[in-house]
């Protein structure tokens, strides 16, 4: 049986729940958050949904040859949950562009990436307008290639464990320092990428964007939590 057709059967056992089952059904599917620690059959009826839901994105996406890009989004989606920033869990259509932000990266897509979740009208989104732009005192820097940059995360997790400090990539004293893999899910979402930055500055904002008008900005690691500076050589 393929998912669509386990969704839609699922989606005919919903309608036999009754009135109060039904609306914890409709909360928990609405919600970005995770509802494993609750039981009953309306709340494991909805988790099979949103993970056959889920299935069926990937599915879509792999046709598409956009899995990474959804990968990606679907990091920064969870860590706007993790923060518990209600708005940022949702990919809203802002300006014609597809919208996924967590505070600390924002991403706006001129092609969206089917699947993610959309905003309720109840909810307002922040203005990516006031936040993804390039200021004109930025210059162009050298961004790292993006299999050697997955290549140096997994290695550093696996020397290092789980429960190590985040890997950090850093382009220079003149420049700035991130999260790695915060960087690696810019470098995914906004495919053949340039990237500007404000030098000398290690509290500016890095941007990017591409030919076809994806755009994006990265917040920087502050510098006074970065005890050693050395270029990251991958």
């Amino acid at each position: 049986m393929t998912n669509e057709k386990m969704l839609c059967t699922v989606s005919d056992l919903v309608n036999y729940l009754d009135l109060e089952d039904r609306k914890t059904f409709d909360y928990i599917v609405s919600k970005q958050e995770d509802f494993s620690v609750l039981s009953g059959i309306p709340v494991m009826l909805a988790s099979l949904v949103k993970q056959l839901r889920e299935d069926i994105t990937k599915d879509e996406a792999k046709k598409s040859g956009r899995s990474q890009q959804l990968s990606a989004a679907k990091r920064i989606l969870k860590t706007a949950v993790q923060a518990n920033k209600e708005a940022l869990t949702y990919a809203p259509i802002q300006n014609n562009k597809q919208c996924v932000c967590d505070g600390y990266r924002a991403v706006r897509l001129v092609n969206p990436i089917t699947g993610l979740p959309e905003l309720p009208e109840n909810i307002e989104y922040v203005n990516l307008d006031n936040i993804v732009k390039r200021s004109s005192d930025m210059t162009e820097i050298e961004l790292p290639d993006i299999a050697k940059l997955s290549a140096y995360i997994k290695t550093y997790r696996a020397e290092h464990g789980k429960k190590a400090s985040k890997p950090m990539f850093d382009f220079g004293e003149e420049y700035q320092v991130v999260d790695a893999e915060y960087l690696l899910d810019m470098l995914l979402l906004i495919p053949n990428a340039k990237a500007y930055s404000v030098k000398n500055k290690g509290v500016s904002v890095i941007y990017f964007e591409n030919e076809i008008g994806d755009d994006g900005v990265l917040l920087p690691i502050h510098p006074n939590r970065v005890e050693v500076r050395q270029k990251t050589i991958l």
